[in-house]
């Protein structure tokens, strides 16, 4: 069994997020996203992760968000965080991504050396879309 820390893991239970941008900014990835369920009240529902020191950064052809307010009033999109798979490797980790999305389910491998990540950002700091 691979050793992956408690916060990374518990980080990617993320799942039925809606996507909302992903960017990438230098040699890193960032990735925000609409978490599902409930959060407590001072709280947004916004998560940005940020990929540092990214070696592999693949997401399949055809793969584009659609930024929306939805029925809540939150950004959301036409992209969902299904399922991943989360690897340790010599240099970092690996991670990936099953999402879904109106036309087909989507893959996204990312390779990184380490982590951040906000749980707690303001709708305004969300870039809407893909960037790359």
């Amino acid at each position: 069994r691979q050793h992956i820390s408690a916060p990374i893991l518990s980080l990617f239970r993320l799942h039925d997020a809606s996507v909302l941008a992903i960017k990438r900014n230098s040699s890193n990835v960032e990735m925000y996203l609409q978490k599902d369920g409930d959060w407590p009240e001072y709280a947004t529902p916004y998560i940005k992760i940020i990929f540092k020191n990214v070696w592999q950064f693949d997401r399949e052809k055809g793969f584009s968000l659609r930024p929306k307010i939805n029925e809540h009033g939150y950004l959301s999109t036409n992209c969902i965080y299904l399922y991943n798979e989360l690897y340790r490797s010599e240099n970092g980790y690996e991670i990936h991504m099953l999402l879904w999305t109106p036309t087909a389910l989507r893959y996204l491998t990312i390779c990184w050396e380490d982590l951040d990540f906000d749980e707690n950002i303001p709708l305004d700091s969300i870039p809407c879309g893909n960037k790359d």
